[in-house]
């Protein structure tokens, strides 16, 4: 289990998007973010992390075979007292789902519907287990597919030792690329 050190999510996203924003796959794609703004900490590693939001989002760019949207967002659980508990990070896309005989598969190493390897979901998985979280996928009821990762909120004193927030970063649109 990854224990050491704090990943903001918010940063984590933010690099993921400029990373995927130079594939091909991403050219006719906007990416919109919600709730996001300020910093959203994890217990954990910010590179393995940005790695999972990075498969995530270039899955979802492939469903959508380089066109349609793709909605990131986040929020909060609150444990006792208030406190943040949990972190949720959701990536949903607006392309043609999951095939219902396949949603379970989505995380088993080598399980591919595409030309890809078939090992970027499953390391994903590894990583969020790892981090202590939970990954899950599942259809919309609107169309499209959704990925959910729910991570382990870090606690308030490490939150305190954060570096400050880098402004600039981009917030709504397509990926700069």
């Amino acid at each position: 289990v990854v224990s050491e050190g704090v990943a903001d999510l918010d940063r984590v996203v933010g690099q993921a998007l400029k990373m995927v924003g130079y594939s091909k796959d991403f050219k006719q794609v906007t990416v919109g973010l919600h709730v996001f703004g300020g910093p959203l900490p994890v217990a954990g590693d910010p590179g393995r992390l940005e790695q999972v939001f990075i498969n995530l989002l270039l899955n979802a760019a492939r469903a959508l075979q380089g066109r349609g949207a793709i909605t990131v967002s986040a929020r909060t659980i609150t444990g006792e007292g208030g406190a943040a508990a949990r972190v949720e990070v959701a990536v949903e896309d607006d392309g043609p789902g999951i095939p219902p005989e396949n949603i379970g598969k989505v995380f088993d190493p080598f399980f591919t519907t595409t030309d890809g390897t078939g090992l970027g979901l499953s390391i994903s998985y590894g990583i969020v287990k790892a981090h202590g979280g939970s990954i899950s996928a599942q259809n919309r009821k609107e169309g499209g597919a959704k990925l959910i990762d729910e991570l382990p909120a870090a606690a308030a004193s490490a939150r305190r030792a954060e570096p400050p927030e880098r402004p600039g970063k981009e917030r709504e649109g397509a990926p700069e690329g």
